[in-house]
């Protein structure tokens, strides 16, 4: 019985056993066949970096199957880059049997354009008149895409050569890509639209479009004593702005700033910009801020190494006591002595050498004896 596909069906056999009297028995047995194994790549494309203008790969996969035919095919899908030139594929290959069992195998190709136009049309010396005054006298392509062309003036009068300007033309693709070319142009009648074409100069000629070289530019100021250039409107002109930080706090402070900088101030809010504290009220040596108040007695039972500030209502004695077990007044809960055990007679007759009576034998007892030496007993 046929499947779903040319490699999937199923069979079913019927075996019949007759012995030599005709007597039979039969039985039927189904065997179900299924190709459930997708074909086997044996070759696939390397991934690939093309630039602009190559022709895009069309390599394809090659596949085996055990079973049957297959077909093979590629989908792709396309990732836009930085500028319309460069853009990254996705390609998807794929190897699919009769029976619907498919492999895959992904390859990167990846476009980009590093290449830069190039003037197909720039004459180093060129004669041109008013009218060309903003026009480009100059072309380029590029092999990708659309190019901008445009180009900078620079002055180029000589007291011989009037009516003459220095162009720097710039060829831009999509992608950002320059070339650069000079070209000096001489305006034959240059006298028909020269005059100073600098907008800072007192003497700008918003008509003209060819520089005659005749612009005066006081530096800074216009003959009116008013700012040529200042962006701000703060009544300093752009060429005498100091940049720099404005509050008094900071370490990097500049008082004649006149635009607002970057400001630097201690990392420790308790210094100053030199390290020292800003408060001090015992002058210590350390910052109000960073005292630590606590006990500062060594032979209280909670004595504060880290205490920078002593307060002794904090202190606690709460484990001084007798620490004898011989003594009358025996503190068991005491870890510090403070020496005033009391010993009866009885207790101290009995360690011979203890000549003050605190039940233990030491410097005070000698002490004790070489005060009455010499003395006479009655």
């Amino acid at each position: 019985t046929a499947g779903d596909c040319p490699q999937n069906y199923t069979l079913t056999r019927s075996f019949i056993a007759v012995d030599g009297c005709g007597n039979a028995s039969s039985a039927v047995q189904t065997v179900q066949v299924s190709d459930t194994i997708a074909p086997h790549i044996t070759f696939s494309p390397e991934d690939v970096l093309i630039d602009c203008g190559d022709v895009v790969p069309s390599d394809m996969i090659a596949a085996s199957d055990d079973c049957g035919q297959m077909t093979i095919a590629y989908v792709d899908s396309i990732v836009s880059g930085d500028c319309p030139q460069e853009y990254e594929i996705y390609r998807t290959h794929s190897a699919t049997d009769e029976c619907g069992n498919i492999a895959t195998h992904v390859q990167h190709i990846e476009q980009q354009d590093n290449v830069a136009p190039e003037f197909t049309m720039i004459e180093p010396f060129v004669s041109a008149t008013c009218a060309q005054a903003m026009d480009n006298i100059a072309a380029a392509s590029d092999a990708c895409g659309s190019v901008t062309l445009s180009f900078q003036e620079f002055e180029a009068i000589g007291d011989s050569v009037p009516g003459q300007q220095l162009r720097l033309y710039t060829a831009e693709d999509a992608c950002g890509n320059t070339v650069q070319g000079l070209q000096l142009v001489d305006f034959g009648d240059f006298e028909a639209c020269a005059g100073c074409t600098n907008e800072n100069a007192t003497n700008y000629d918003a008509e003209a479009t060819v520089n005659d070289g005749t612009c005066i530019l006081n530096v800074g100021y216009d003959e009116a004593g008013n700012c040529v250039n200042d962006m701000d409107e703060d009544g300093v002109c752009d060429e005498f702005e100091i940049v720099g930080c404005q509050d008094s706090l900071a370490c990097n402070f500049i008082a004649a700033a006149t635009d607002a900088g970057l400001c630097e101030y201690p990392e420790d809010s308790a210094l100053d910009c030199l390290g020292n504290c800003l408060n001090d009220e015992d002058g210590d040596g350390i910052c109000d801020e960073h005292e630590v108040e606590g006990c500062m007695d060594v032979a209280a039972c909670n004595f504060n190494l880290f205490a920078t500030e002593s307060n002794t209502e904090l202190c606690n004695y709460d484990c001084h006591g007798c620490t004898y077990e011989s003594a009358d007044n025996y503190d068991a809960d005491a870890t510090y002595d403070s020496g005033e055990c009391e010993f009866s007679l009885a207790s101290s007759n009995t360690c011979a050498g203890d000549a003050n009576g605190d039940g233990q034998i030491g410097i005070l007892d000698l002490l004790d004896v070489l005060d009455s030496f010499g003395s006479m007993c009655d």
